[in-house]
């Protein structure tokens, strides 16, 4: 039997040789009751050195994993960054055994900053077959498939490692399942050569790409046990989003179509993914979801579009912030703050205004010390609020407070030696001394 995929892809055309850049350090973390046999197996299975690196580590936390739950996802996210820092790791790989069954789990530091696919989660495990251990080495279509994916979570690093995953697609597309692959794995095996298959075609997506992985997942949905393990089906309405998210990138795709299909998709994996128990995985969702909205509202303009985008940003500001994740706040912060301006400007409505308002006060507060250039943008962009509150009410003191904003924004970028910017920011300023002039 071949993969359920699988009718042949044509060979990709080879990409320009490119030199890999340093190859990717693969941080291992086992159970002390591993055997060094089963370590060796992990050594062979990522025994290319022109790709990964492998390092063995210890850790206290791993068995939080076989309780599949995320009663101890701080703990679990913590320790593995520690490890990728204090070994200089790219991919931290978590293995352990649960009963009949090794369950493989993948982090990566900047994990959770991932907003466009491919992403995934540290709970999005590839379970297998114990008895894989109890040989010499793994089955060759599996090492290819973890090789895989280890590329597919890393791709963005540089651009030889897209066509090395492609390569690995194409030779996993030519072999057949394992003969020894019970039904009950299936849908963690298929789900992870979906999210590697996303990840090297995703730009160049087209309608057939879309029904290969949607009978992919269909097969997945077949096979995994429905009253039992609700993170898995979680996971696999994630990755039919994903697949929805990356058809986009065909320019003759029915673009409404595909956004509202990948929010319903990411809309049913929010169900099992609560904020006490995955908050990273829940929060990143609901900053995805907004993404969509926001792209909904660009095709359709229709301002509840808006509103369901500052909703999902809202609950994700709840779970991100600027203290637990600083670069993440600080993007959720901008695009909350240019929602709110959006909608105020379509609603004519002062309140919402406000609203916008403070948003940029915190972002104000985050950029005077950290980047002086998008300082001055925030300036600016409550003093374009300003301008647009004192026109609409006629009132004076809010074209002041404009000017007031315009002025500070222009000092820093006289100081930044910024033209383009300073000729754009002299303008507004001339608008809101006429504006001042017909109202007095």
């Amino acid at each position: 039997m071949r993969w359920p995929f699988l009718k042949q892809k044509q060979q990709p055309k080879t990409l320009p040789e490119q030199p890999l850049v340093e190859p990717l350090i693969i941080v291992v973390s086992i159970p002390p009751y591993f055997l060094n046999s089963k370590k060796e197996i992990i050594r062979q299975t990522l025994s290319d050195e022109s790709l990964f690196r492998i390092r063995f580590e210890s850790e206290n936390t791993i068995e939080f994993f076989s309780k599949q739950s995320g009663d101890n996802f701080f703990d679990l996210w913590e320790s593995g960054l520690k490890i990728l820092h204090l070994q200089q790791g790219d991919v931290l790989i978590r293995i352990f055994l649960d009963q009949e069954m090794l369950r493989f789990s993948f982090q990566t530091s900047d994990q959770f900053m991932k907003l466009t696919p491919l992403f995934t989660s540290i709970f999005n495990q590839l379970c297998l077959p114990s008895s894989y251990f109890d040989g010499k080495h793994l089955p060759e279509e599996i090492a290819l498939l973890i090789k895989s994916f280890i590329l597919a979570i890393c791709v963005d690093k540089n651009p030889s490692y897209q066509q090395e995953l492609r390569n690995n697609i194409d030779l996993l597309s030519r072999h057949k399942v394992p003969s020894n692959l019970e039904a009950k794995f299936l849908p963690y095996v298929l789900n992870y050569i979906i999210l590697s298959y996303i990840a090297s075609y995703q730009k160049t997506f087209q309608k057939k790409d879309v029904d290969l992985l949607q009978k992919l997942l269909r097969f997945a949905f077949k096979n995994f046990d429905q009253p039992k393990d609700e993170l898995l089906e979680a996971l696999l309405y994630i990755s039919l989003g994903q697949i929805s998210q990356a058809a986009l990138n065909d320019p003759s795709a029915q673009a409404q179509v595909l956004l509202k299909r990948s929010i319903e998709s990411y809309q049913k994996a929010q169900k099992h993914f609560n904020q006490y128990m995955f908050p990273y995985d829940y929060g990143r969702l609901h900053i995805i979801i907004a993404d969509l909205y926001n792209k909904l509202f660009l095709l359709t303009a229709e301002n509840q579009s808006l509103r369901d985008c500052i909703f999902h940003l809202r609950e994700a500001e709840k779970i991100f912030t600027r203290a637990s994740m600083p670069l993440l706040w600080v993007k959720i912060k901008d695009k909350l703050a240019s929602a709110f301006s959006l909608l105020a400007s379509l609603s004519n409505n002062e309140e919402i205004a406000f609203m916008a308002i403070d948003n940029y006060n915190e972002l104000q507060n985050f950029y005077q010390k950290t980047s002086p250039e998008k300082f001055a943008k925030t300036e600016e962009e409550i003093g374009h609020i300003h301008y647009y509150l004192g026109k609409k009410l006629k009132d004076e003191s809010h074209l002041d407070e404009s000017l007031k904003h315009y002025f500070q924004a222009l000092e820093v970028l006289e100081n930044l030696k910024k033209p383009e910017e300073l000729s754009n920011l002299e303008k507004s300023i001339l608008k809101a001394q006429e504006e001042i002039k017909r109202i007095i």
